[in-house]
């Protein structure tokens, strides 16, 4: 395969599939090659659209398109998807041959990683399929057996390595080093500066300096500390409350920056 092109990564974008996009969803599922390094057999045309009926009526699925934009029009270099299979949330892709070794299914596994945070999530590549492993290993799934699949209706006799994503795991210790410190890191970046940097923002839906802290103030007041009683309260037995992620104290609010760093370094004393 040919080795990765930064060009061919800097331009894909990840899309929603739209009904128009199935039918070339269905030419890459028919690509000889891309059907025999997934192990599968290509569905007939009226299953395969039945199928992405369905798909799209299901909000347990993330359905992308990996675009390539171009100056007549994005191509389609391939798709990924994540779907529930057996109780668990699995991810899988493919693309097109012409656009092997180029790094679109790193860049795409990477960018739905970050859209959507289903963990664990669970994958399943054919050990033939070295490729795909790489980029699986590479974004943190660990092996976690192989089994042998005889030939079905749908899939191809082979080998076949399962992984998993874990949830991510929080070291106590440095979390608490980094809670402690944000109140004295705020204070020493913001006190004393004018308001010309500390209350002016970027223009409608963004913040300034002010607003941040004042979010900071209301979401350990309103957030994080009613969380930590109902589970000490309740456990895992209730659901939390939303917070919503725009609540801030504006600079209208007469307070002065410094007074807000005060409150917030009481409430993460």
């Amino acid at each position: 395969m040919p080795a990765d092109s930064p060009d061919l990564v800097r331009g894909l974008r990840l899309r929603p599939v739209r009904h128009d996009h199935v039918p070339c969803l269905f030419r890459l599922e028919c690509t000889e090659a891309c059907a025999r390094m997934a192990g599968i057999k290509p569905r007939a045309r009226e299953v395969f659209f039945a199928k992405w009926d369905a798909i799209f009526a299901d909000p347990a699925v993330t359905p992308r398109v990996i675009e390539l934009p171009l100056p007549h029009g994005p191509e389609i270099v391939g798709a990924i998807n994540i779907f529930q299979r057996d109780a668990k949330d699995y991810v899988g892709y493919m693309i097109f041959p012409e656009h092997w070794g180029k790094g679109a299914a790193s860049f795409a596994v990477s960018e739905i990683l970050k859209e959507d945070l289903r963990r664990p999530l669970y994958a399943s590549a054919l050990r033939s399929n070295v490729a795909s492993i790489r980029v699986l290993e590479k974004h943190g799934f660990r092996l976690i057996g192989s089994r042998f699949e005889a030939e079905t209706e749908r899939f191809l006799a082979g080998e076949v390595c399962d992984f998993v994503l874990d949830p991510p795991t929080i070291n106590l210790e440095h979390a608490m080093a980094i809670l402690d410190r944000t109140p004295r890191v705020l204070a020493s970046l913001l006190r004393g500066l004018p308001p010309e940097w500390t209350h002016r923002n970027y223009g409608p839906g963004t913040w300034c300096a002010y607003d941040v802290v004042g979010h900071f103030i209301l979401n350990e007041q309103l957030d994080w500390l009613p969380r930590f009683r109902r589970l000490l309260q309740h456990g895992e037995s209730r659901p939390f409350d939303p917070f919503p992620h725009d609540a801030t104290i504006r600079p209208d609010s007469g307070r002065s920056l410094e007074s807000l760093l005060d409150e917030f370094a009481a409430l993460r004393s």
